[in-house]
């Protein structure tokens, strides 16, 4: 019996359902979609599942033309997520620190929502970069993480520093004028295998 033949789902017992993912199937890589309504509007998610395969891959998140507003590329030989952006023909500051979860042949969930002040980037429900504009916001995620660019004596002009656990893991901040309004479509290309995108 295929999926199509479902008509129902009936869940019974003691349980907490956080959510329900029907289907999945894998694309082929390069992969490139436009987003609905091509926008990806505030407080919309970008949800992914995929087993790296090799030494790199990377998730674009695109503007008009043929600018990369947001490049997020880990690198397994450096043990680093490679963070840019590509606008008018050039690409721009690239950023390197933080961590690196990620480990081959082994599957992930990755989370990408667009703030209006930053995209926030998830894995495995863990947060590990925001891209931030705002300099006085604080944000308090579950007990681990609490941002706030207050709590240490540099300052920044752009963006916050992001610390968890009193280690720092890395900023990005938005590098187009209007985020809710600017990224248009995404692109995943190189050694990795993906079998569920979802726009929530």
């Amino acid at each position: 019996m295929g999926y199509d033949a479902i008509e129902y789902l009936q869940i019974n017992g003691d349980c907490t359902l956080s959510g329900v993912h029907w289907g999945g199937r894998y694309y082929i890589i390069p992969y490139k979609t436009d987003f609905p309504d091509r926008k990806l509007r505030a407080g919309q998610r970008i949800l992914m599942h995929a087993i790296p395969k090799g030494n790199r891959w990377n998730l674009d998140l695109l503007g008009r033309g043929d600018d990369i507003l947001f490049h997020f590329n880990p690198r397994f030989r450096d043990k680093q997520i490679v963070r840019n952006s590509f606008k008018g023909g050039e690409w721009g500051r690239e950023e390197r620190e933080g961590p690196f979860p990620f480990e081959k042949n082994h599957g992930f969930n990755l989370e990408v929502e667009n703030e209006p002040y930053s995209i926030q980037v998830s894995l495995r429900g863990v947060l590990l970069w925001v891209s931030v504009v705002y300099r006085t916001l604080t944000i308090s995620l579950s007990s681990h993480l609490i941002l706030n660019d207050l709590l240490h004596e540099q300052k920044f002009e752009n963006f916050l520093q992001i610390f968890v656990n009193n280690e720092r893991i890395g900023t990005f901040a938005h590098r187009t004028p209007h985020p809710t309004e600017d990224y248009t479509g995404m692109r995943i290309d190189g050694d990795v295998e993906v079998t569920n995108i979802e726009f929530v």
